[in-house]
């Protein structure tokens, strides 16, 4: 009896010193572990506030092409508002010297130079043919005539 005793002793010595490997290597696996882990949630960590800068980044530079597009917009309708400003000056400059006569027959092969110069005789006022900038002929309102 002492004989199986003694081996069951030993066999559970060396039971034993088997679970003392395992127990060995699996907290050296678990010691490996955690320091993976600790290294991912530092990385983790590291992205986070690299994700967060750069958010902060792409804010800041949107705010700022908005506020550039703002004042271009603004520039611009500035600017095209001065433009027809000036358009409408100019137009209305352009028109102070007009004048305009109606009722004048037309005929074929007329010279409005010529016409304009008889008028103004016919007036007694008269006009050089180098104070007049331009003439023009101007088409009938109703076009169904077949006068030239």
């Amino acid at each position: 009896m002492e004989a199986s005793i003694t081996k069951l002793n030993d066999d559970l010595k060396f039971a034993l010193n088997g679970f003392r490997e395992e127990i060995c290597t699996l907290r050296a696996e678990h010691e490996r572990l955690k320091h993976q882990t600790a290294d991912i949630s530092r990385d983790v960590s590291e992205l986070k506030a690299s994700m967060q800068f750069l958010s902060g980044e792409q804010d800041d530079f949107k705010k700022k092409v908005d506020g550039t597009i703002r004042q271009s917009t603004k520039q611009s309708g500035l600017t095209i508002s001065n433009l027809e400003t000036k358009v409408d000056y100019l137009e209305q400059q352009a028109r102070q010297s007009n004048i305009e006569i109606c009722n004048i027959p037309e005929t074929r092969s007329e010279n409005l130079l010529n016409i304009m110069g008889s008028i103004s005789m016919a007036i007694n006022f008269p006009i050089s043919q180098k104070d007049i900038l331009s003439i023009h002929g101007v088409p009938h309102a109703h076009r169904q005539t077949n006068k030239p």
